[in-house]
């Protein structure tokens, strides 16, 4: 006997008809000889993809929408979405729905996984696994994977300064600050073009300026 996908659990009776002819070549059959019962088990299962990837820039959040089907002959029940934190950490994932009370054979829902990357997460693969379980069902995983991409970018305030120079007097030129915007380590140095260094105290300060 083949049963159909998607059969509903149930309890079916099948009658067996016989049919044979006898060695006189006299035909002879009988109605219902014999029955036999069959019974289609309850098997509610779940189907999601087995892995996701996102690119997400440090500083920055996406969402993902994520399919979850009931592929079994009967409903999916108490569906939970559980994160297990691996180098991505529980903190950087908020789940809007992390559970449904009951999803029909059949049918499918979607969830949504919103992910948080902070200020200067170094570049790299961020890996955590999305455990989808509910009742009378194997449960299912799935891995998410965050790429966070190089990112070497800085700035420096003011772009510009402008001082008066007044004869026989040392004064401050201008405070310049340097921002690390970026999510890797740097290394700046302080050079000079012009006449200007002629009207700078102590030279070997700039010749000689490099700095982390």
């Amino acid at each position: 006997l083949t049963i159909a996908g998607g059969a509903s659990a149930a309890t079916h009776t099948v009658f067996w008809d016989a049919e044979w002819t006898d060695n006189n070549f006299t035909g002879r059959s009988f109605s219902q000889a014999i029955t036999s019962t069959i019974t289609i088990s309850s098997n509610p299962q779940i189907t999601t993809t087995n892995s996701t990837t996102a690119a997400i820039q440090h500083g920055q959040n996406a969402t993902l929408i994520l399919d979850l089907n009931s592929t079994g002959n009967s409903e999916l029940q108490n569906v939970n979405i559980n994160f297990i934190p691996n180098t991505l950490l529980n903190s950087s994932i908020k789940l809007n729905s992390s559970s449904f009370s009951s999803l029909t054979a059949g049918s499918n829902n979607t969830f949504n996984v919103t992910i948080v990357m902070p200020k200067h997460t170094n570049p790299g693969n961020y890996t955590g696994i999305l455990n989808i379980s509910a009742a009378s069902s194997l449960h299912k995983t799935l891995l998410l994977t965050v790429e966070v991409p190089l990112d070497d970018t800085w700035k420096l305030s003011p772009n510009f300064t402008k001082s008066f120079k007044q004869t026989g007097f040392a004064g401050l030129l201008g405070n310049i600050t340097i921002n690390n915007t970026g999510n890797i380590g740097q290394n700046y140095s302080i050079s000079y073009s012009g006449d200007l260094f002629f009207f700078v105290w102590n030279q070997t300060l700039i010749d000689n300026t490099v700095f982390s």
